[in-house]
C-alpha cells in the first residue's frame, strides 16, 4: 500500500507484484479482478522479458482495466557505447511502438529503479489512466480530479519538452562518439 498525493488528492495504490510461475497462475487471476489499472513491465536488456509482454497481455485482456507498458531501463555507458548498440537501440525502439499498439497500451514510461528516474511518474500516470478510464466508463465522479491534472499538464510539457531536449543532445553526442 501506498500514498500518492496528486494535485491535493490522496491516492491510494496496492501492488501485487506477481511472477510468471504457473504455480501462481490462479494467484495471479484471483487479484486482477479489482484491478484499475495494469502496469505491464519488462526489462529493456532483457528480449525474452520483452517478448512475455505479449503474454501477459493475453491473460488481462478479459479485464477492462487499461494498462500501461512499462520499460525499466539500467545503467547505460554513454560513453563506451557501440555503434551495435546503437542501432540495437534504435531497434528497440520502434519494437516498443509497435507493442504499445498491440497491447492497446494507454502509455509506455521508461524508468529506471536505481537512479529514480521516471518512477513516481509511473504511478502518477496510473491514476491519472485509472480515472480517465472510469470517467470514460462512467464510474463515479471523477471530474475534479480531472480538472486538477489537466491544470498542471502545461507544467508537465514544460518538463518533458527539457527532457526531450535534454536526450536528444545525448543521441547527438553519442553519435558523434560513434561516428
Amino acid at each position: 500500500l501506498h500514498l500518492f498525493v496528486m494535485h491535493s488528492s490522496n491516492y491510494f495504490l496496492f501492488f501485487y507484484i506477481l511472477g510468471g510461475e504457473e504455480e501462481i497462475g490462479k494467484l495471479r487471476m484471483m487479484s486482477y479482478s479489482n484491478t484499475n489499472v495494469f502496469l505491464l513491465c519488462y526489462s529493456m536488456d532483457d528480449k525474452q522479458s520483452f517478448k512475455n509482454l505479449e503474454k501477459w497481455y493475453k491473460e488481462i485482456q478479459i479485464f477492462s482495466a487499461p494498462n500501461i507498458l512499462v520499460g525499466i531501463e539500467n545503467e547505460i555507458d554513454h560513453q563506451n557505447i557501440s555503434q551495435t548498440e546503437v542501432s540495437d537501440i534504435i531497434n528497440l525502439i520502434k519494437k516498443i511502438e509497435e507493442m504499445v499498439k498491440k497491447l492497446n497500451s494507454s502509455e509506455h514510461i521508461i524508468c529506471n529503479p536505481k537512479t529514480g528516474r521516471n518512477v513516481n511518474d509511473v504511478f502518477y500516470k496510473s491514476i491519472e489512466v485509472s480515472l480517465l478510464h472510469k470517467l470514460k466508463n462512467n464510474e463515479g465522479d471523477v471530474y475534479k480530479d480531472l480538472e486538477n491534472i489537466l491544470e498542471t499538464h502545461e507544467n508537465t510539457i514544460s518538463s518533458l519538452r527539457s527532457e526531450i531536449i535534454e536526450i536528444n543532445d545525448q543521441l547527438e553526442s553519442i553519435r558523434k562518439m560513434v561516428s
